[in-house]
């Protein structure tokens, strides 16, 4: 049991590697960039988590569920429509014949995990966010500042360092921008050819059916449906044409699984056969990335990061400069300091970081 403990994951001892390693180990595939900046987010004070927004189909819901068990931490989720109001989150009417009015008021989802945070660690997710209306972020402020809620008649208190919070959105609305300030964005986006491969490989290794497969994903991209298919969608498709064997019949359980509308079918149907290697061909594969004082530690995609000073007038007392950390995120293996004209050249896995 002690062993047990020692080895559990937790915000404190993580590392960016540690957790490429669980999410992608815990069927969430995603690169290791995309890890540094989840790292970072959960690692944010006063209350880590973040924005979660990209298209539908992106595995937005599903990541805070996969970091639940890579956390061991509960999570505590709540559906968000365009009906839902800030009271919905704190409380819920529930049918009970034992009351005299037939009703009896339970803790809402934000309660109960305020209320769980002063005893373990828990998650909470607020899904499709932008489906509310826009006076509910500032519902929000004062919570992930503090900690607190005041409504009438009753109050909110929760333990910040023992809570991850996940807002998840489409492109329904905009946040307010006073609660974008309070905490991290992070973009979602679809999934690389080779990355969906990876993934459906987990599961269905040498489907006789996969290269269909990876066209079908890309051309529900690249033909513009309104959500791309996603891994679920496209090892259901596999399972059923395991089912059916020589009488499965492509088109309809392209429409069953996939497109499920005529509309998204048409769509499917007129868009020409994608040629996964040249999918990412309207795409530069360098990054430029203009960084400002104590951006976030991150790594990049790719074999070697490229880092030029450009300034011929820097002067030595604005300081500034490069620091490159160790494997594991923990110590500085090396720092270059701000030099015009100044060329860095390392491999994309390092850890690095503009000071």
């Amino acid at each position: 049991m002690k062993q047990k403990e020692a080895n559990k994951m937790t915000i404190d001892n993580i590392t960016v590697q540690s957790l490429h390693d669980a999410l992608n180990g815990g069927g969430y595939i995603c690169s290791p960039s995309f890890s540094a900046q989840l790292t970072t987010a959960i690692k944010t004070k006063p209350v880590g988590g973040a924005f979660l927004h990209g298209m539908a189909g992106t595995g937005k819901s599903y990541l805070p569920h996969v970091l639940s068990d890579v956390l061991s931490r509960p999570l505590y989720s709540y559906q968000c429509t365009n009906r839902t109001q800030p009271e919905d989150l704190l409380s819920k009417p529930m049918p009970d014949e034992n009351t005299k009015s037939g009703i009896n008021v339970m803790p809402g989802v934000l309660l109960e995990a305020s209320q769980m945070s002063h005893d373990k660690q828990v998650i909470l997710m607020l899904d499709e966010w932008d489906k509310t209306r826009p006076n509910a972020d500032g519902f929000f402020l004062d919570f992930l500042q503090y900690g607190k809620l005041s409504i009438p008649g009753m109050s909110v208190n929760a333990n910040l360092d023992n809570m991850l919070i996940f807002f998840t959105a489409n492109d329904d609305r905009t946040f307010h921008e006073a609660l974008l300030r309070r905490f991290p964005k992070m973009d979602i986006k679809p999934m690389k050819p080779e990355t969906v491969l990876e993934a459906l490989s987990m599961t269905h290794n040498d489907h006789p059916y996969m290269a269909s497969m990876i066209d079908l994903y890309c051309r529900s991209i690249s033909g513009g449906l309104p959500k791309p298919a996603t891994i679920q969608e496209l090892r259901q498709l596999m399972d059923a044409i395991d089912v059916l064997g020589d009488g499965a019949d492509w088109n309809t359980l392209v429409y069953q699984y996939v497109t499920k509308t005529p509309e998204n079918h048409d769509i499917l149907n007129n868009t020409q056969k994608v040629d996964a290697d040249k999918y990412d061909s309207n795409e530069t594969n360098a990054v430029l990335n203009a960084d400002d004082y104590g951006v976030d530690m991150h790594f990049d995609d790719g074999d070697f990061t490229m880092m030029y000073y450009p300034r011929m007038d820097w002067q030595p007392e604005w300081l500034g400069g490069t620091a490159i950390w160790d494997d594991e995120g923990k110590n500085i293996a090396e720092y270059s300091n701000y030099v015009g004209n100044r060329l860095l050249i390392f491999p994309a896995k390092n850890n690095h970081q503009a000071m």
